[in-house]
């Protein structure tokens, strides 16, 4: 069983914004723009949602996708690929989170590597995994779910026994569309970059530039580089402990 929180974003049918990738500017639209990324692609507009929905509060840890994998590939043979032992701690000590042994018994054959890293990020994630994840809380069942408010945010908790069940669901790799569409509207999705987007930096008070921050804990100043980026988390590399910025 895993636990999903999920942080309501409002304001149905916001506006978008003009973006040029991976470049520090911001535009009320894509009209006029003639700018053009390094890598050559142009103008897009990005962040508008026309309904409401939730997202995860935080990254899906370590220790859920253990979870998942024990769930999913009770017998170790990993059929779909979903873990490869470039991920062990043996493989790369500073970076492998989570180690396999073919000799533990069925629904135990993966491990996290080190309680440092059991609430830290998964990061071993492409989007089959993480479409294969999402179908196996879709199919799986919500054994609680309960909504409060914290900081004028709407947050649910999904308690969810997870299915073993991933090659339908919101993905369907069995059909012609092999995973990449949704196949409904409503339920555990991967977010949309719109959705993303939204969520991490549009500001329905109108804050940073035409509604939107240069980063996601932190309105900043488009074009000035990086002075007004937010102050960084510290890793203590001995205990595995993160101390978020002052600011």
């Amino acid at each position: 069983m895993i636990t999903i929180r999920t942080v309501t974003v409002g304001s149905p049918g916001n506006k978008s914004v003009g973006i040029v990738p991976f470049t520090d500017a911001v535009y009320p639209s894509c009209v006029g723009v003639t700018a053009k990324s390094p890598s050559g692609s142009g103008c897009m507009e990005v962040g508008r949602v026309k309904g409401y929905y939730g997202i995860g509060e935080l990254e899906i840890t370590v220790s859920q996708w253990v979870t998942f994998l024990n769930t999913v590939d009770p017998t170790g043979t990993d059929p779909n690929r979903l873990y490869d032992a470039g991920e062990s701690s043996t493989a790369w000590p500073k970076y492998g989170s989570i180690n396999y042994s073919a000799s533990k018994p069925n629904g135990s054959h993966y491990r996290v590597a080190s309680p440092a890293w059991a609430n830290k990020p998964y990061a071993f994630s492409d989007f089959t995994r993480a479409a294969r994840f999402v179908n196996a809380l879709q199919n799986g069942k919500v054994l609680s779910q309960s909504t409060t408010s914290s900081a004028g945010f709407d947050i649910t908790s999904y308690r969810i026994r997870l299915s073993a069940r991933t090659t339908t669901g919101m993905y369907d790799f069995a059909g012609k569309n092999q995973g990449l569409k949704r196949t409904s509207a409503n339920g555990f999705v991967i977010p949309s970059q719109n959705e993303w987007i939204k969520a991490a930096y549009y500001d329905p008070t109108g804050g940073g530039t035409y509604s939107y921050w240069k980063y996601p804990t932190n309105a900043g100043v488009f074009g000035d580089g990086d002075a007004t980026v937010p102050t960084p988390s510290v890793l203590n590399p001995k205990t595995g402990a993160v101390t978020n910025g002052s600011t």
